[in-house]
């Protein structure tokens, strides 16, 4: 969580921390459209909810928003 603990500490006072991945259904796409060209589209990194759950536990606001294929964090203090 080292980039996101330097995202809040350069965040403005009135700033917002927008953070987006795929969605589940985002992730299958992309996955289907990697298989096709005979490759794998690995999941890297910190899934989107436990991030939601860092910044919670650091004081920041979150908003949760979703679409079939994106989901995205907004965070402010």
């Amino acid at each position: 969580f080292k980039v996101v603990d330097e995202m809040i500490r350069v965040l403005a006072p009135e700033g917002k921390i927008i953070i987006s991945d795929f969605s589940e259904a985002g992730f299958a796409l992309v996955e289907k459209v990697h298989a096709e060209e005979g490759e794998k589209h690995p999941r890297l990194g910190v899934p989107l909810f436990e991030v939601k759950k860092y910044l919670v536990d650091k004081g920041l606001g979150v908003e949760h928003d979703r679409t079939r294929f994106q989901e995205t964090l907004i965070a402010y203090s």
